[in-house]
């Protein structure tokens, strides 16, 4: 199913521009390629009034991406967004006022909120603010290019499609913008928090891309060669291990990617040091899940929580595949996207063949962003 992504063009100063502004046409430019493949609908909300956009938020909407124009208020729990009612009358929609008229639509993932106008102020709290009256997810940036709206789409379209979580994709665009030799915008992301009896608690503000002249995040640790893989398993597992690895023969034939496991060990090689120089130089690290994955003491002591922390702190990504039928979603990498689809277990599919190439799509979706 496409990405359905609505654009509103408002401003306190400004009327919404038509389909033929240029900042529209930039918007439908920018997207062409990925509207083609149907991967994404644009859609312009008609005016900048409550009543347009409540009916693009009833349609169905993924991405609601606010364009700002004109000049706000300077104190940023104060900063506004000035729509009309069906009356004519202007009403100034504060960050919770906003943000109690969004979380009422479900399909809502994502809010982007960007400031045209570089004079405009007042947005630097306004996503964080919105996050904790409810919105899932708020991304703040200043003006965005054509080819930075190209780089964002592309990298909305891939994650999405991949059902990654929307603070990875916004990681991923800004660790692209970190490698660009362009003067980045600042992109900050808010995101919700739930505790345990369901209310909301203050949210998280993280910056993953700002001006060169500060300090930037880490980005996930360049490859030069391939992408290796790291298969962590048990050796009751081994068969399916190996047929995986079949599975995954295009992408080494292509040199996508490389792959390493204790199988690889020479004779008189030290055994445990070996098999750790290659867990810490692995860019991708295969989880191989089953009962006896989790029962095994080196799989889940030393491996998996080693992969975890590599994960956490951005210096490799790990996927958790789900081999046979076990009770693993409580477990601490149970909060990562398994595969194959819906973390059902290899096993239990009917067609193995289909499964594994499951597994090989969400690999292949991994290895993008090395390459």
């Amino acid at each position: 199913m496409a990405v359905r992504l609505h654009y509103l063009i408002a401003g306190n100063d400004h009327e919404a521009p038509s389909e033929e502004s240029k900042l529209w046409k930039a918007v439908l430019k920018a997207g062409q390629p990925w509207v083609e493949e149907g991967m994404i609908t644009l859609s312009l909300i008609s005016s900048p009034t409550e009543t347009a956009l409540r009916a693009a938020l009833e349609s169905g909407c993924d991405i609601l991406h606010l364009i700002v124009c004109g000049s706000q208020r300077k104190e940023a729990h104060y900063a506004t967004l000035t729509l009309k009612s069906s009356e004519g009358s202007a009403r100034e929609f504060t960050a919770q006022a906003l943000g109690r008229l969004l979380t009422k639509y479900a399909s809502l993932k994502l809010l982007i909120v960007q400031a045209f106008d570089a004079n405009t102020k007042g947005f630097d709290l306004f996503g964080e603010v919105l996050a904790e009256v409810g919105v899932p997810a708020v991304m703040t940036t200043k003006c965005l290019s054509g080819s930075l709206q190209r780089t964002l789409l592309a990298t909305l379209c891939d994650g999405l499609s991949a059902q990654q979580p929307i603070e990875d994709i916004v990681r991923a665009f800004g660790a692209s913008l970190d490698s660009s030799d362009i003067e980045t915008p600042v992109i900050t992301l808010s995101c919700a928090r739930l505790n345990t009896s369901g209310a909301h608690e203050p949210s998280t503000n993280q910056v993953y891309a700002q001006q060169s002249h500060t300090e930037k995040p880490p980005p996930i640790k360049p490859a030069a060669a391939p992408p290796m893989l790291f298969y962590s398993y048990s050796h009751k597992d081994e068969s399916l291990r190996d047929q995986l690895e079949i599975h995954l023969a295009s992408l080494q034939r292509l040199n996508h990617i490389s792959s390493w496991h204790d199988r690889r060990i020479l004779v008189g090689s030290p055994l445990e040091k070996t098999i750790d120089e290659n867990l810490e130089s692995a860019q991708v690290i295969l989880l191989l899940i089953s009962s006896d994955f989790i029962a095994s003491d080196y799989c889940y002591e030393r491996e998996m929580s080693r992969a975890l922390e590599m994960h956490a702190n951005r210096e490799a990504y790990v996927l958790p595949v789900i081999l046979r039928p076990c009770d693993w979603h409580e477990l601490p990498f149970g909060k990562l996207l398994a595969t194959p689809k819906d973390g059902k277990a290899i096993t239990l599919w009917p067609d193995r063949d289909a499964a594994f190439l499951d597994v090989v799509q969400a690999i292949k979706a991994v290895i993008k962003k090395f390459n």
